[in-house]
């Protein structure tokens, strides 16, 4: 093999590892997130899906500014008396705790970055963040019902 040849062989070999080794990063984010459309009140969401751990821990805090219509759905194993807070969330939100059935059963304004915790009434499996107001624009209060417009076939019927 030439000097030259050598050369061209070791550039590829180092961009093909370079590029392997570089571009996952580049789209983790979105590889790891799944997104479903929901109907809350007259608007329609985008909401995030938080049903892991590491997801169930970060939820939205980090993110500025969060799209309009857009959420994060938290779905817990078990109902739980839920309990959430902002430390860490740069944006003004509302909580809905949400029953088995996708109702919305009570809801919270939360301030950025408080430590103040909010503790659902009774147990619950599923709360759901938007921007603060978001409820109110859509006309969404306690007793509406959420519904799943499109999601992958695994979070089509979380609601009873």
């Amino acid at each position: 093999m030439t000097c030259s040849k050598s050369i061209a062989l070791y550039c590829i070999t180092s961009f093909i590892f370079i590029a392997f080794m570089t571009i996952p990063s580049l789209f983790s984010y979105m590889k790891h997130e799944t997104v479903i459309s929901m109907k809350i009140g007259n608007e329609v969401f985008y909401i995030e899906i938080a049903d892991t751990i590491d997801k169930l821990e970060k939820g939205l805090s980090g993110r500025n500014p969060l799209k309009e219509n857009f959420g994060m759905l938290f779905i817990f194993p078990f109902e739980y008396r839920l309990i959430f807070w902002m430390r860490g969330t740069s944006i003004p939100l509302t909580l809905a705790f949400l029953s088995n059935e996708g109702k919305i059963t009570e809801l919270h304004d939360m301030q950025p970055n408080s430590i103040v915790e909010i503790i659902s009434l009774t147990p619950r499996k599923f709360a759901l963040e938007l921007s603060k107001g978001a409820f109110s624009r859509a006309n969404a209060k306690i007793g509406t019902e959420i519904k799943i417009i499109d999601a992958p076939k695994e979070y089509r019927q979380l609601f009873k």
